[in-house]
């Protein structure tokens, strides 16, 4: 049983029932193993232990944290105590049921019922494993468009003008990232940001879409008038505070070169 996952956590239990249901059968292997197989009850508890038993060792082998301590009956209890639990089980009254049964009859319900475990074991598990992929699929499609969008938000610049070279390229590690470059040029003013938002993927790429857009909207509705950068900061901030989660931030430099060669820098957090 692979690790959850979002795309997968939802229908799991398709999974776990295709792993009890195909493992299931191991039981009834063993059944038919014997002198004569025992009756239908008997039959089943055999059935239901392996089952469980696969259920375990999948759950301890692929889950981290506390699971791992199932390894431990899971080798200790089929060893030593089904050996004396199973004999005690047989002279319980309940467990003769079928016993009467020919002996043709108890084999041949135990094939059936072995054919149908693991026919009803591998539909699940193909039921799942469709339904997964087809949700990977939407998913990679919903980060493909994140990505086009990281591309189209953060362009590379390659910018010269009135003596000043900005160079600047964002490869976000995920699909879409947090990392914002920017620059604006107008009336011979140039405006540079490079920022961080906490944080990686979608959630990370929207804050730093909106602060894109809060900070081109501020510059435009100055229109030209100097502003200072101190301010401008402030106005991002009250925006970045207002509209993100709480232990979401930004750090960023603002670089402002002026006509005439003079410099502007402003750092914020």
């Amino acid at each position: 049983m692979p690790t959850r996952t979002p795309v997968t956590r939802s229908f799991e239990w398709l999974l776990t029932l295709g792993v009890f249901l195909i493992f299931g059968q191991v039981g009834i292997f063993i059944a038919l193993l014997q002198e004569e197989p025992p009756g239908w009850m008997f039959l089943l508890v055999l059935w239901g232990s392996s089952g469980l038993i696969a259920l375990g060792w999948s759950y301890a082998i692929n889950r981290r944290g506390w699971w791992f301590l199932l390894l431990a009956p899971l080798i200790l209890v089929p060893t030593f105590g089904f050996p004396r639990l199973f004999p005690l089980l047989f002279e319980m009254s309940w467990m003769q049921a079928g016993v009467d049964w020919p002996p043709v009859a108890r084999g041949v319900f135990a094939v059936v019922t072995g054919i149908v475990s693991v026919s009803l074991g591998f539909t699940c598990v193909i039921i799942y494993v469709s339904r997964a992929e087809r949700a990977a699929a939407e998913s990679r499609a919903e980060l493909d468009v994140a990505a086009r969008m990281h591309d189209s938000l953060v362009p590379d610049i390659d910018h010269r003008s009135s003596g000043v070279e900005v160079r600047a390229r964002s490869t976000p590690s995920s699909d879409m990232g947090g990392d914002l470059v920017d620059l604006l040029h107008r009336g011979g003013r140039v405006d540079a940001l490079l920022a961080d938002v906490s944080g990686h993927g979608v959630g990370a790429g929207v804050v730093m879409a909106m602060l894109k857009a809060a900070m081109r909207t501020r510059l435009h509705t100055d229109r030209g008038s100097g502003r200072d950068l101190g301010a401008l900061v402030n106005d991002l901030n009250r925006v970045v505070y207002e509209l993100t989660e709480p232990g979401m931030f930004v750090t960023g430099v603002w670089v402002r070169v002026e006509p005439g060669g003079v410099w502007r820098l402003t750092l914020a957090g």
